[in-house]
């Protein structure tokens, strides 16, 4: 199981990153958590003057982290063949 964590621009999406680390530590190693909120932190260009929508960059850069991520767990890429 993997889950993202929020642009943390509000309480809510604070205390919801916050829930998803409380369900990380209930889960063990079966949860990955991919933490967007730290990566993105720094980049407010990747953001609408709301914080909350992302800009073409913002898109951009959100699906080349989730990319990484999945190739560095192994899921994605070529099957293994056998």
């Amino acid at each position: 199981m993997i889950w993202l964590t929020l642009h943390a621009v509000n309480k809510q999406y604070v205390d919801i990153n916050h829930a998803i680390y409380a369900e990380r530590q209930k889960w063990g190693p079966t949860m990955t958590v991919l933490d967007w909120n730290h990566y993105s932190a720094p980049h407010s260009s990747w953001y609408a003057s709301d914080g909350i929508h992302m800009t073409g960059a913002g898109a951009v850069a959100y699906a080349t982290y989730l990319h990484r991520a999945l190739k560095s767990l192994g899921l994605t890429g070529p099957k293994p063949v056998g």
